[in-house]
């Protein structure tokens, strides 16, 4: 993203922004979201925060993607073994 020399990024931008990053690790998808909600009007924490929200919600159809097909993968295989 390119900064706008008009306005400048402030600190409490930049540790926000970091904040939407990091505490994805132990607040998932919710972290990112009151980032984003509360730090609406500044457009680098929200774009940052978005990107954190969005790559949870991937991570969130991948898991649930690899988790159907385990559960797919685990009843066709206890059928094959009823039929034997």
């Amino acid at each position: 993203m390119v900064e706008n020399p008009q306005t400048p990024i402030t600190q409490d931008e930049r540790t926000m922004a970091t904040l939407a990053n990091a505490l994805q690790v132990v607040g998932w998808w919710i972290a990112p979201l009151i980032i984003f909600l509360i730090h609406r009007k500044s457009r680098f924490v929200s774009f940052h925060a978005l990107q954190a929200l969005l790559l949870q919600i991937a991570y969130l159809i991948f898991d649930g993607r690899m988790h159907g097909s385990l559960v797919c993968n685990d009843l066709l295989d206890s059928r094959a073994r009823e039929r034997r």
